[in-house]
């Protein structure tokens, strides 16, 4: 009797834990994809972006440093850049 005790226990326990965690435990595939961050590496305002209104590095839109393209400010590729760029409307060191 004691040792079925036990094992209803450790079932009842079991049944709770799958309870709780039901919705990342599910063999059907449906899976919440995971979140992602924006930052780093991520677009939006973050440093080392790839899109629009990157603050640090980013590659397109509106970069503060380093950036690739859009309205960059220090070191931009195209657009208006201001300092070191390459081409557009460059104030200093431009392309053209």
């Amino acid at each position: 009797m004691f040792y079925l005790m036990i094992l209803g226990g450790i079932a009842l326990t079991w049944a709770l834990v799958d309870l709780v965690n039901d919705d990342t435990d599910d063999d059907s595939g449906s899976d919440p994809a995971p979140e992602v961050s924006s930052t780093p590496n991520g677009s939006g305002l973050d440093v080392f972006g790839t899109s629009r209104s990157d603050l640090i590095e980013g590659t397109t839109g509106d970069d503060g440093l380093n950036g690739h393209g859009g309205d960059d400010t220090i070191r931009g590729d195209d657009g208006d850049d201001y300092v070191g760029g390459d081409y557009g409307d460059d104030l200093l060191d431009g392309g053209d």
